[in-house]
């Protein structure tokens, strides 16, 4: 969420012919949150100290390659939450799991049911990565396993994770919101084996069973040694964040790793794939 301090945060509508790889570049800017209108419209939010010089030099950069339009509103604060409760919608992946908040009715068709309070962090299961994670997270078996959410956003997977049977759950974010958010999704589920950090891979633990990581391709390439590394033979690696374009350079950076392709799921332009450590 936004520092006290501040009263205002941007709201950047972005409309471009292919919105699925503008996010993915959009995603390695200084933004706090997304939310996808349709196929050729995403909005950006982001917070007043953090809507700086640098920020729209980047996007000045960014638009020479690919000639998206954009447009800039200024929100008062206290207004976010009302923002997305306008649009936020509940989230069914199959009969497995289904994401509403809570001022959704129940949705007792579904195996797990997670509660999110929709505010400025990645993860409410909308956007094709994290939908293709919680996915092929049934064919995981988290029965007591440790496990880090990588990225952990609104904490979504890590609460999944918690329902699904795991030990131990490290949910860690370098972005204040996504920390934030994800402490009081947690409450909100009534998880309490999960514990959550604001920072990045230096403060997580030296070994897990299962590593979940739904961030972005230039993230996920410049951590796999050091994933592979927390991981022992027959571990788990689930990832997203990845466009199919993208998908011969993250395998042949998994082999790498000593990592094994088990499945792959692509929802429209988004791949998830999970592996085993070799």
């Amino acid at each position: 969420m936004p520092d006290s301090t501040q009263k205002y945060y941007y709201e950047y509508t972005f409309t471009y012919k292919d919105m699925d790889v503008l996010v993915a570049h959009l995603n390695e800017l200084a933004f706090n949150g997304f939310e996808v209108v349709n196929d050729t419209t995403v909005r950006g939010f982001v917070n007043e100290i953090d809507n700086t010089a640098g920020l729209k030099d980047s996007l000045v950069e960014l638009a020479q390659k690919m000639p998206f339009q954009q447009e800039l509103k200024k929100i008062e604060v206290q207004n976010w939450n009302a923002v997305w409760e306008e649009d936020f919608e509940p989230v069914v992946v199959d009969q497995f799991c289904a994401v509403r908040a809570d001022f959704h009715s129940p949705i007792s068709s579904v195996d797990y049911e997670i509660i999110v309070t929709p505010q400025m962090s990645f993860g409410t299961g909308h956007h094709e990565t994290t939908r293709g994670m919680i996915s092929l997270m049934k064919n995981i078996d988290f029965k007591g396993k440790k496990v880090l959410d990588f990225g952990c956003g609104t904490g979504v997977l890590a609460i999944l994770a918690s329902k699904l049977g795991a030990k131990a759950i490290l949910g860690v974010d370098i972005d204040e919101n996504a920390y934030v958010n994800s402490l009081h999704n947690c409450t909100q589920n009534e998880v309490t084996n999960i514990k959550i950090l604001q920072g990045d891979l230096s403060m997580t633990e030296d070994s897990y069973d299962v590593i979940l990581a739904n961030i972005n391709r230039h993230v996920i390439l410049e951590t796999l040694p050091s994933l592979s590394n927390k991981l022992g033979s027959g571990a788990t690696l689930l990832i997203s964040g990845i466009l199919d374009t993208d998908l011969a350079l993250i395998s042949k950076h998994l082999e790498k790793a000593n990592f094994n392709v088990l499945d792959t799921l692509q929802n429209k332009d988004w791949m998830c794939i999970l592996t085993k450590k070799v």
